[in-house]
Parts: structure tokens; C-alpha cells; sequence
């Protein structure tokens, strides 16, 4: 069994793009909703979740980030809190992480998904570079994979701290708006 084959078990052909943060009730649930929206309105298949290293199943999203999604148009009044397991590990095609520490947290359950797995604002830093390839990116995972990869090899490094996305949870609305600002602008530099 190949590498990829391990990693999508029991996986249809729709890529499955998965976000993780600590509690998942404000980064990687905000990044999983404003994804979604994003390919609703391309009439994209796509699967998208959330999860979080330190989560407990079931709980809802911070009201902050709920007011701030709404201020989109958009709402999921059944959106559930879920802890990163290597189940959704395995069924991920592109794992994107709020903070380095999430995604050291990734390696520690699955080491093979590695190579799937970036901070979010890193992976788009690295897609956005100027390239050669077609820039019809949010068609293929295979080819934004290939892409940051690409782009490590021709980019200046980022300080550490600008491949993390600041936490909101203590903070005010204005803060969360500025955390969804800053998820959106990513999404659009990757999936555009």
C-alpha cells in the first residue's frame, strides 16, 4: 500500500482539507466555516473540518467567533467542537494549523502526514510565491502541495512568529475580527 493510500483510508475523491488549533472553538472553526463558504460559492466539492489538539468533543464555537461569522453571513447553529485524532489525520489530503505547535502535535500522532501539514499562514506565504504553473490553485491538493514545496526551496524564511495566527479566545470582538481578517486573506492567497 502506498504512502498516500495509507493516509485516506476509506476516502471518495474529494479532497478533504482539515484545520487545527487548540480548543477549535475559534481559529480552526472559523477557518473550517469561511472554507467552506468559499467553495459553497465556487460550487466546489471539497471536505473541510476542524479539529483541536487540546478540544473536547461537542462544545460549541466561542460566541465571539459565531457574532464575527454571522457579520459574514454565515452560520452553522450545529457546529460541534472535535479533538484531533489520527482518524482525521488519516482521512486529510492538506492538514493546516493555526500555530507550529499544532502541527508538532500532528507529527507526534501521524509523522507520515508531515508532509501534508503546514501552518496556515506559512502555506499561503509559500503557494503565493510567483511560479511558472497554472494558477488554478484550489482545483488540486497535489498541486498547492507542490507549490509550498516549490516555493521552500525559493522563498526567504519566515521568523516563527509570522507562521503562527494569533489566538483571539481572551481577546475582544475586535480581535476575532482581525483573526478572521487574517484567515480570509490567507484562504484567498491558496484557494484565491
Amino acid at each position: 500500500m502506498s504512502e498516500k493510500q495509507d493516509l485516506r483510508v476509506g476516502h471518495d475523491d474529494a479532497p478533504t482539507v482539515v484545520f487545527v488549533c487548540t480548543a477549535n472553538l475559534c481559529r480552526s472553526s472559523m477557518a473550517e466555516l469561511l472554507l467552506r463558504e468559499r467553495l459553497r460559492a465556487r460550487r466546489q466539492s471539497w471536505h473541510v473540518r476542524s479539529v483541536g489538539t487540546r478540544a473536547v468533543d461537542g462544545r460549541p464555537m466561542h460566541p465571539n467567533a459565531v457574532r464575527v461569522l454571522t457579520e459574514r453571513g454565515i452560520a452553522d447553529p450545529d457546529w460541534r467542537s472535535h479533538a484531533l485524532t489520527l482518524a482525521e489525520v488519516e482521512r486529510a489530503d492538506l492538514i493546516l494549523t493555526a500555530e507550529q505547535e499544532h502541527r508538532a502535535a500532528v507529527d507526534h500522532i501521524a509523522p507520515a502526514a508531515l508532509r501534508l501539514t503546514w501552518t496556515l499562514l506559512h502555506f499561503a506565504y509559500l503557494v503565493d510565491l510567483p511560479t511558472t504553473e497554472c494558477d488554478d490553485r484550489a482545483e488540486s491538493v497535489e498541486l498547492l502541495l507542490s507549490r509550498a514545496r516549490d516555493g521552500q526551496s525559493q522563498a526567504q524564511p519566515l521568523a516563527p512568529g509570522e507562521m503562527d495566527l494569533a489566538d483571539p479566545v481572551a481577546g475582544s470582538v475586535r480581535q476575532f475580527r482581525r483573526c478572521a481578517d487574517t484567515i480570509e486573506n490567507a484562504l484567498e492567497r491558496i484557494f484565491g
